[in-house]
């Protein structure tokens, strides 16, 4: 069977389909990723199949409102995300539109956020699976980050995802929200951390009698100057520190501290297991990755859905979160995550319900059963 596997290229997008991915390349399906550059490239050399398709939310976002603020007023500008997913939503369902039959693609597992594939898989009568790349949105969130999406691929594609597709779910179900646990479409599936097998993982990330913390603000952050107030509080913690500054220059800091490692991108799935804590910026991705490792964590959200992951973090006993870190507040935080053994014993409790969810390769052959019964 074919099968395209398709989101928006972006990491936290990308890495939340890629244990499906996995466990469907070796089920022996072919499979296939729709995507742009970089990712054209290193899923090309991970010996995926690979099309050029769609643009990138970067691309997307400085076609609708350029710089424009998607925080207001302490919250998530969640509209005016929806403006530029929509961008992002035409191009993706005009280009599958046109490569799906190319493919001669089965089935089609998207992020839940790419309605374009969706759309293109409507369009052409091919079955589509969705999988959640955030917690499920609550229904004012959904209308305002995917409404113009629908609005527009109705109007000038000329259709929209089914309703009706599955959805695969990673999120703990103690933490989702109740009214998605009892929705018909939810496929829970465990959380699998996924990193692409670069850069190795430094051999002094865990030296005998050393705790070791992670820092991170994200791997598509354009600046380090979120980092430095995190840098500055790690300095005065009995730590040694990684800290990731993604696709951000690190010549950016003014100061690195003696205890602190600093690298572009990390390959956290390989880290985790080494881990005492991780002190992030919210990300889903990097939220339920720490959760499957039972990592206590300190949390900065800085918009999107990073401040809801923060708050099921602090719900679930696992760590903490800080509204606009200084480096007293990260260093005070920090000290209180790692000296506290009860942030530990709540996180291995999230790992534990993770633990209990199938595992993708279960999910697979559940999905793969949706083409049959379309198709039969």
């Amino acid at each position: 069977m074919r099968i395209v596997f398709r989101a928006h290229p972006e990491l936290g997008h990308l890495y939340p389909l890629m244990p499906l991915a996995e466990a469907a390349r070796a089920a022996g399906h072919e499979v296939v990723f729709p995507t742009t550059a970089p990712f054209v490239d290193r899923l090309g050399a991970l010996g995926f199949g690979v099309v050029e398709a769609g643009t990138s939310l970067g691309e997307a976002r400085a076609r609708s409102s350029g710089d424009r603020p998607l925080v207001v007023d302490g919250g998530t500008d969640w509209r005016g995300i929806g403006e530029f997913f929509a961008i992002a939503a035409l191009a993706a369902a005009r280009d599958l539109a046109r490569v799906l039959p190319e493919i001669d693609a089965d089935l089609v597992v998207h992020d839940h956020t790419d309605l374009g594939a969706g759309a293109a898989a409507v369009a052409l009568g091919v079955p589509s699976v969705a999988v959640a790349v955030a917690r499920s949105f609550a229904p004012e969130i959904h209308d305002a980050i995917l409404g113009p999406s629908i609005d527009a691929l109705r109007e000038r594609f000329g259709t929209a995802p089914p309703v009706d597709r599955p959805v695969v779910d990673t999120y703990p179900p103690s933490l989702q929200r109740y009214e998605f646990l009892d929705d018909v479409r939810r496929v829970p599936m465990r959380a699998v951390p996924w990193s692409e097998p670069w850069p190795a993982v430094p051999p002094w990330t865990r030296l005998p009698g050393r705790r070791l913390v992670f820092a991170t603000v994200g791997s598509v952050t354009d600046s380090v100057e979120h980092l430095q107030p995190v840098l500055d509080g790690l300095a005065t913690v009995d730590a040694d520190v990684v800290v990731a500054t993604g696709i951000a220059d690190p010549d950016g800091l003014a100061r690195v501290p003696a205890n602190v490692h600093v690298a572009g991108l990390v390959r956290l799935a390989a880290l985790l297991p080494h881990l005492d804590t991780v002190v992030h910026h919210g990300g889903c991705g990097t939220t339920t990755a720490a959760w499957a490792h039972a990592v206590p964590q300190v949390v900065m959200p800085d918009g999107a859905d990073r401040f809801v992951n923060a708050a099921a973090v602090v719900a679930s006993g696992a760590g903490v979160a800080l509204d606009a870190p200084a480096p007293d507040e990260v260093a005070t935080s920090v000290r209180e995550v790692l000296g506290d053994p009860s942030f530990a014993r709540a996180a291995r409790a999230v790992r534990a319900e993770m633990d209990a969810m199938p595992h993708p390769t279960r999910v697979l052959a559940a999905l793969t059963d949706v083409r049959d019964r379309v198709r039969s």
